[in-house]
């Protein structure tokens, strides 16, 4: 097994052990950049929640990533199946656990949140559309 092919593996029984967790502690599990990328190839029913500001989303954002600006309202997401997996995209760590918590009393069971900047994320091979580093910019600057 190569590298790649580790990286992927180790990947995926991380991933596994966070939806494990997540489910049954009801808590939201922190993504990896790689987790990220792989949980996107496989699922086309991910939903990607981003939480920042409007102008940073403009820029640059997650595929297929809703807008759901720094004020986030649980009427955004009140149509989103619950059994799908959710990911929180935003600035703030501690407004992504918040938004993770509301989630989770609103019966959504496979949450999760991610860490860094866009341009991490992109580095890492997961698909975003627009210009990272602009969005990562405009983003720093508005929080």
């Amino acid at each position: 097994m190569n590298a790649q092919n580790e990286s992927v593996a180790l990947a995926n029984v991380n991933l596994a052990n966070a939806v494990m967790s997540s489910e049954n502690k009801a808590e939201a599990a922190v993504l990896t950049n790689i987790q990220m990328r792989n949980i996107q190839a496989e699922n086309e029913m991910l939903v990607v929640l981003d939480t920042r500001n409007h102008e940073a989303f403009d820029l640059g954002t997650i595929s297929r990533a809703k807008f759901m600006g720094e004020q986030f309202t649980i009427e955004k997401i009140w149509m989103l199946d619950r059994a799908l997996p959710v990911v929180i995209f935003g600035n703030d760590n501690d407004k992504n656990k918040e938004i993770c918590g509301l989630l989770f009393e609103k019966g959504f069971t496979k949450v999760y949140y991610l860490y860094g900047t866009l341009t991490e994320l992109a580095e890492q091979g997961v698909a975003i559309s627009g210009d990272a580093a602009k969005s990562d910019k405009k983003a720093k600057s508005k929080k």
